[in-house]
């Protein structure tokens, strides 16, 4: 409370809005598990679920972050010890399935600006990956035993890992498990009724804060070994490819620099060798090329026969010569 008066505090010249952005808490439960896991969390989505689930937990980690964070009631009510109720707007997130940019265009009501001038994409997203490949990441950081800081991990799981995996992850996105339905609508309704009662604005509509049953997505759980294998081929190959280049981006100049002291010889062997790669390549994608490349194979086949041949032999009592 004290750090929402000073934050309002500090706009003393100005009439403070606060704008609350919420969505429904089976969409938010599955969202929050994953982001607790690219973080470098390790618990399961049991552990999560049976946690968020129990009240009694709510003084504990992970149930602690989770409701100081998505319980909308209580933050808004928080806000109210320095903004009054009317100058407090909740904005509710459309369903699953909604035009990428309804959200925007709420915000844009309420501030008065048109979305359609904001044309340049984000710089960032927050990125979504599949089922198997986020427990191959919680699985991972259970290897790490959290001895990477946060620094590290940001730069190895959440840049690049979860980055490239994104890139290639199912497009089938999780969906809250069916027994966890009873219990969350519960909680939502009861948030609901709270903020009909406090009046606050609210753009959108109220009722998309319910949870749905969703017949399309997949359970946090429900990876299979085959897709936890294949997932984790990815995660080694990325990792490769970025270990690969950030060694080359430090020894370049050095490699490089060896080269040239090398002198013309080096510099000889290494066009040959180029040359070499290049036509092989050209060979594995031309049959012409292919053909060309045989005769030149056959005739250093000949070659190193004639050069056997010509060579002094040996027995037992030394080189002879025929």
């Amino acid at each position: 409370m004290r750090q929402v008066k000073q934050a309002v505090a500090s706009f003393r010249d100005s009439e403070v809005h606060v704008l609350v952005t919420a969505r429904d808490l089976g969409r938010v439960a599955v969202s929050a598990w994953q982001e607790e896991v690219k973080n470098d969390q390790t618990w399961t989505w049991d552990q999560f679920a049976a946690a968020i689930r129990e009240p009694e937990e709510i003084a504990k980690s992970p149930a602690r972050g989770f409701w100081l964070r998505q319980d909308v009631a209580k933050i808004c009510e928080l806000w109210e010890a320095a903004v009054p109720a009317e100058r407090i707007t909740i904005i509710t997130v459309p369903p699953a399935g909604a035009g990428a940019g309804v959200l925007l265009e709420r915000f844009a009501t309420v501030i008065g600006f048109d979305a359609s001038s904001l044309t340049e994409k984000p710089a960032w997203s927050n990125e979504t990956v599949g089922v198997a490949a986020t427990e191959v990441i919680r699985r991972v950081n259970e290897r790490l035993g959290h001895r990477l800081n946060q620094r590290q991990h940001d730069k190895v799981i959440k840049r690049t890992l979860v980055h490239g995996l994104a890139k290639i992850s199912e497009p089938v996105r999780f969906t809250l498990p069916e027994e966890e339905l009873p219990w969350i609508t519960v909680r939502a309704e009861e948030m609901i009724a709270t903020i009909r009662g406090r009046g606050y604005q609210v753009v959108g509509d109220l009722d998309e804060l319910r949870p749905q049953r969703r017949q399309c997505g997949r359970r946090p759980d429900d990876a299979t070994v085959e897709e936890l294998l294949e997932a984790s081929l990815d995660a080694l190959a990325l990792l490769a490819e970025e270990y690969a280049a950030l060694w080359w981006q430090r020894k370049r100049r050095t490699v490089v620099e060896g080269f040239e002291e090398g002198g013309l010889a080096s510099r000889t062997r290494g066009a040959i060798f180029r040359g070499q790669r290049r036509a092989a390549g050209l060979a594995d994608a031309n049959p012409v090329a292919a053909g060309a490349l045989r005769l030149v194979l056959r005739a250093r086949d000949r070659a190193r026969e004639r050069a056997l041949n010509r060579a002094p032999r040996t027995d037992s009592t030394g080189p002879t010569d025929e």
